[in-house]
């Protein structure tokens, strides 16, 4: 009976582990990643140098001047969840974000002028996104990024000549710029449109190029959107998670994009796209590359702001814990081992935890959500990732011969400040609990599934509420 309930077990947490983590699964590799952080894709037969790539993200919410420049909700979301992305799925090597009070004038031109003068290679690119206020002037047409600490004088402004001045001796073979503000259609000119081959993909990326894409055109834009972030946001970081593609250039990606903009903002909102005027641009294309060179730690953290409200008093978790993509804990003591397995899909992380002497296991699974979890309501995601992790248990029970699975109850509770759901469940001697958080901020969950015998139950909550009690989340 041990010999088959050992087995079981086994053959329940492969079987869990693929279906929770297969959630994770993307397109072929695109990229390889260099140690030093360069990417080199495949094209066609032959290789290429893709160099290293490089983000400068800026997002202000908490503007200084409220009478002149109201807060905004989403930009600093916006740009946070970006660079995930580029970090995670597209092999960014470089990503410096300016936050709210960071992102004075001072700030921002001091930024753009240390990427300009940065040591890029001649195969670099380089990616810009400023998510905030933006304004034209009525009478000259002038554009402008309205920085943190702007007031009503114009002088404190950041006007869109500064940033082609700035951006036309970027040394990078390929400058995008990416602006989520109103009337950030003063950006561009000429839009550009490109064949999707093999062949033209390697002659667009070997020319330079200096374009930009705009969340709208001559007209203001939407703060909220979906999901915390703005409409534009919204679909272009939502676009680059959900790529099957290996690699997209920025017209496809802007051609895929803006009509989803336009249509959910009744047509109110149209991005735009072309070559920012005054720059050497030869009709060559910044290009996304997939590479699972990224990890969710490889985030650098940006400098303190002011806390969330009910945040004040929040200290950083101590560097001894265990970290799981944007998360800390202390892990089970005692006779607990972690014990890294080859279970999980691309894009997934599993700790497996193992206590040989008790026969039980508490596993941790984060992985990202895909298009249709992203879309759900939390509660009802919850409640589905609860239920496919206990059915795959029940299957894979049933399939060794063990029959009466009973479900048990189902609790919730809260997880630095995020509800978790977790359900029981047993059949014969064997106790299993499946529990999920939800963490929209990284856009990923985080999934606790503990196995043991009906004996060693209390001693594997105790482990796992222990574990939960000391649970932190990665914030700025």
């Amino acid at each position: 009976m041990r010999r088959s309930l050992t087995v079981a077990v086994l053959v329940a947490l492969v079987v869990v582990a693929a279906a929770v983590s297969g959630r994770a699964q993307t397109a072929e590799r695109g990229a390889e990643k260099r140690p030093d952080g360069s990417l080199v894709g495949m094209l066609g037969d032959s290789a290429l140098e893709l160099g290293t790539f490089h983000a400068l993200l800026i997002g202000i919410n908490d503007y200084q001047n409220t009478d002149f420049a109201p807060k905004l909700r989403t930009a600093v979301n916006d740009v946070q969840s970006l660079a995930r992305v580029l970090i995670d799925d597209y092999g960014f090597k470089n990503v410096k974000l300016l936050l709210d009070r960071q992102a004075t004038r001072a700030g921002v031109l001091r930024a753009l002028a240390e990427f300009r003068d940065m040591g890029l290679g001649p195969a670099d690119s380089l990616l810009i996104y400023y998510a905030g206020h933006g304004h034209q002037r009525p009478d000259t047409q002038d554009g402008f990024w309205i920085p943190a600490d702007a007031t009503a004088d114009e002088f404190s402004w950041i006007s869109v000549a500064d940033i082609r001045r700035i951006l036309k001796n970027v040394k990078a073979k390929h400058t995008l710029l990416v602006s989520d503000s109103c009337f950030s259609g003063t950006l561009s000119r000429a839009t550009v449109t490109l064949p999707t081959t093999d062949r033209f993909l390697r002659e667009v990326f070997l020319k330079d190029s200096y374009q930009v894409i705009s969340s709208g055109g001559l007209e203001p834009v939407a703060d909220g959107g979906r999901d915390g972030l703005s409409l534009f946001a919204y679909n272009f970081v939502g676009y680059l998670k959900q790529q099957t593609r290996s690699y997209v250039t920025a017209a496809q990606l802007y051609g895929d994009v803006a009509p989803l903009v336009a249509n959910a903002s009744g047509s109110r909102q149209t991005p735009e796209h072309g070559k920012i005027p005054d720059t050497f641009d030869q009709n060559g294309q910044f290009i996304f590359a997939r590479s699972r060179g990224g990890a969710l730690a490889a985030l650098p953290p940006p400098a303190p702001a002011a806390p969330a409200p009910g945040q004040a008093n929040r200290v950083p978790p101590p560097a001894n814990l265990t970290r799981i993509g944007t998360a800390a804990f202390a892990p089970p003591a005692g006779s607990w081992q972690l014990r890294p397995e080859s279970l999980a899909q691309p894009g997934a992380v599993q700790l497996p935890f193992h206590s040989t002497e008790k026969g039980a296991q508490i596993r941790v699974v984060a992985a990202p959500m895909n298009a249709l979890e992203i879309a759900q309501g939390a509660g009802e995601f919850r409640e589905s990732i609860v239920k496919s992790t206990l059915d795959s248990f029940r299957q894979a029970f049933a399939a060794s011969g063990l029959k009466d699975w009973k479900s048990g109850p189902t609790g919730r509770a809260t997880v630095d400040g995020l509800e978790l759901l977790a359900r029981d469940a047993g059949i014969g001697p064997v106790w299993v609990r499946a529990a999920v958080v939800r963490n929209d901020d990284d856009g990923h969950s985080y999934v606790f599934i503990l196995t043991a015998p009906q004996k060693f139950q209390k001693d594997v909550l105790a482990e796992y509420e222990r574990m939960l009690a000391s649970w932190k989340w990665a914030r700025p």
